[in-house]
This record gives structure tokens, C-alpha cells and sequence, in this order.
């Protein structure tokens, strides 16, 4: 289980999906070892673009919660429901359920219960939405809880991005540093390819072909962003033709470090 972790935080996802599929053959049916495998199963898969594998995984791994269900069993319940949204099929009832339960737990799983139900109770609530992250942000920082503070700052990047692009650019320059300061690329990478969509709102049309190419194999994961990301790079494409290619022919040999520097210098020239 470990080493399937192990292996997904280094961006590994065959790698992980095949050490969670060793681990669930060889544990107890619905043990708490086989669900956190099934889990591990889920989260490699979504991020191998096989969405409907990943739900039927993350379905398996989370059992149904009650009133003395643990951090465990929470984080279980997490990502199934993150899971299943990303498939297209979200429930805001467990959200709710899984953010009522989560209040008495840990800051990291109230943190996390927070940041979901903003991504899938209040999608069009802006303001509340705004709120749940700002909350999930303050109690990750208070725990430690990188991985989760980036998440909300991602969601806070998104909705920044949709009203004011400059900004929105900026927040997630953010989000990347953070993961970049605990050598985090799989979310680096994957998380900042949103960027694309203020960059082109903003003419940054090159900037953004240089992340198209720097984030091309980090993009399963995020298939429902698919479609407002390929419309902005079909604008990018119609203003730099020929020398798109070469922009992110550059993207493509960057290092995580390289390309997050080149964006803050980016996104300090649109703010001017």
C-alpha cells in the first residue's frame, strides 16, 4: 500500500494502480486493509483518465459512514465522492453527511470534508463556495496539510480566474509554488494546467502553450476541465500558429522548477 502511494506521488500511476492491484488480491474482502487498497486503486486510475474504473474503485473502498466512523473511513468517503464527481456523478447529500460527520474529526479531515463540499454541494454559490475553501485553507495551514491546502487553493484559483484573469493566474502561480516547495509535481503539474484558461483571457497566448507542453502527460485527471482548456488553446493556437509548437516544444523540457519560476515572472507582467 505504501509503495502504491509511494509511487503516485511520484507521478508514477501504472506503477501505483499496479502495486494497489497486488494489495487488494492479496488482502481480506472489505478488510481496512483491501478498502484503503481499493482507495489507491482509485486515485491511479482517475489520474490515468479511466474514470469509470476509478469510481467503481473508490465505490468499493468507501463503507457506508456512521456515527463513530473514523479519519480513516472519512478519507475513504472522500474520495469516493471526489471521485465520483469527476466521473459526472456527484452527491451532494454525502457531502453534506460526510462535512457534518468530519466537524468533530482532525483539522486535515475537516479541512478536506470543507474543500468537497464547496467542489459539490456549491458549485454555483460563489460566495459560499469561497467561504468552505477559505476555511479548508486556514485549518490545512494550521495541521501542516500541503496536499489539501493546495486543493483549496486550487478551487480559490479557479473561481478567481473565471471573474478576474490576472488574479486568478496569480492564485495559481500559488498553488504550484506550494507544491513545488515540497517536490510535489504530480500536482504541480496537474493542478496548474488550469492556468491555461486566465493566461489566454489574459493574450499570455505563448505562456500558455508553454504550460500545454510542460502539463500534457498530467491531464487525465483533469477531464472535466477538458473542454474550456482545449477551447483556450484553440485560441492560442490561432494567434501563434507556426510557433506554437516551439513554445511548447519549451514547456515540454522544462523542470517543475523552471516552469513555475517562468510563470511568476509571467503573471507579474499582467498584473502591471
Amino acid at each position: 500500500m505504501h509503495a502504491s502511494r509511494g509511487a503516485w506521488q511520484l507521478g508514477d500511476h501504472t506503477t501505483a494502480l499496479a502495486l494497489a492491484d497486488e494489495a487488494v488480491a492479496v488482502a481480506d474482502i472489505n478488510s481496512t486493509t483491501w478498502r484503503d487498497a481499493q482507495i489507491s486503486r482509485s486515485t491511479a486510475l482517475a489520474f490515468l483518465g479511466r474514470l469509470h474504473e476509478a469510481e467503481v474503485a473508490a465505490t468499493a473502498g468507501a463503507e457506508p459512514l456512521t456515527d463513530n466512523a473514523d479519519g480513516s473511513s472519512l478519507g475513504r468517503t472522500t474520495v469516493k465522492l471526489l471521485t465520483c464527481n469527476l466521473a459526472g456523478h456527484p452527491d451532494p447529500a454525502l457531502a453534506r453527511e460526510l462535512l457534518r460527520r468530519a466537524e468533530g474529526s482532525g483539522p486535515s479531515r475537516h479541512a478536506m470534508a470543507l474543500h468537497t463540499a464547496a467542489v459539490i454541494c456549491e458549485p454555483g454559490d460563489r460566495t459560499l463556495a469561497i467561504e468552505l475553501n477559505q476555511r479548508a485553507v486556514e485549518l490545512a495551514e494550521s495541521t501542516g496539510a500541503v496536499l489539501i491546502k493546495g486543493f483549496a487553493l486550487h478551487s480559490l484559483a479557479v473561481r478567481e480566474a473565471a471573474v478576474n484573469p490576472p488574479a486568478g493566474a496569480a492564485r495559481y502561480v500559488d498553488v504550484m509554488t506550494l507544491y513545488l516547495n515540497v517536490g510535489n509535481g504530480v500536482h504541480l503539474r496537474g493542478l496548474g494546467r488550469g492556468i491555461i484558461m486566465p493566461l489566454v483571457a489574459c493574450g499570455a497566448h505563448e505562456a500558455a502553450a508553454v504550460v500545454d507542453g510542460a502539463t500534457q502527460t498530467d491531464t487525465a485527471v483533469l477531464t472535466a476541465l477538458a473542454d474550456p482548456i482545449s477551447e483556450a488553446l484553440s485560441q492560442a493556437h490561432n494567434e501563434l500558429g507556426a510557433s506554437y509548437r516551439t513554445a511548447a516544444s519549451r514547456g515540454e523540457h522544462m523542470t517543475d522548477d523552471e516552469l513555475a519560476h517562468y510563470l511568476r515572472h509571467v503573471v507579474a507582467d499582467l498584473a502591471v
